[in-house]
């Protein structure tokens, strides 16, 4: 499956599934998965999400192992968000509302998540869409999530 992302975009997915392991398992679990989409304020009924669920986990394992996620990234990848999910992505770690991304309102949205970054790994982010690392506007942050 690895076979079809580059070098870079398999980096990014690295990244990505990293941060959803909040357990450092190497692997994502159910609780993990839910707590993402509780932090993102993703409503979903329990049955459904098992139902979901049960069809990622190819090899009925109960976890969303590498190739699992590669499998389901794939499909997925080339999609891009819409900007009206960016916008609702956006006020959802805008905490205070004022339509600014601090480091501390993503750290907290992390937090919530299970996943702790330094203050380096913040601003390395950052630095990917601009120079100085004080925080993220909207169109900062779309051009981050392109």
């Amino acid at each position: 499956m690895a076979e079809n992302f580059t070098k870079a975009q398999l980096i990014e997915l690295q990244e990505i599934f990293d941060i959803f392991d909040s357990e450092n398992s190497g692997f994502l679990n159910k609780k993990e998965i839910m707590k993402i989409l509780d932090a993102l304020g993703i409503k979903y009924e329990k049955d459904n999400f098992d139902k979901i669920f049960e069809k990622m986990d190819k090899d009925s394992s109960g976890t969303i192992e590498w190739e699992e996620y590669l499998e389901i990234m794939s499909k997925e990848f080339n999609k891009k968000f819409t900007e009206q999910q960016l916008k609702l992505c956006f006020k959802r770690f805008d905490l205070n509302g004022d339509g600014f991304l601090t480091l501390n309102e993503i750290r907290t949205v992390l937090e919530k998540i299970g996943k702790q970054m330094t203050q380096k790994q913040l601003e390395d982010m950052i630095k990917t869409v601009k120079k100085d690392v004080n925080g993220l506007t909207f169109e900062e942050f779309q051009k981050l999530m392109e």
